[in-house]
């Protein structure tokens, strides 16, 4: 599939119970909820987010 990204997948709304619901359903990468994905985290920090990436 490769890497399409996640801009299209957002919610309008940008609240955290809306996000948790659009990243069950996003398929903007390898790791989409019908492949090795078992759930999404949501980091604060982008720092933070490339040290585990």
């Amino acid at each position: 599939m490769g890497n399409i990204g996640a801009e299209r997948f957002l919610p309008a709304e940008l609240s955290l119970p809306a996000l948790a619901g659009a990243a069950r359903s996003c398929q903007g990468c390898d790791l989409a909820p019908d492949r090795d994905a078992a759930y999404a985290g949501f980091l604060a920090d982008l720092r933070a987010a490339a040290a585990i990436s």
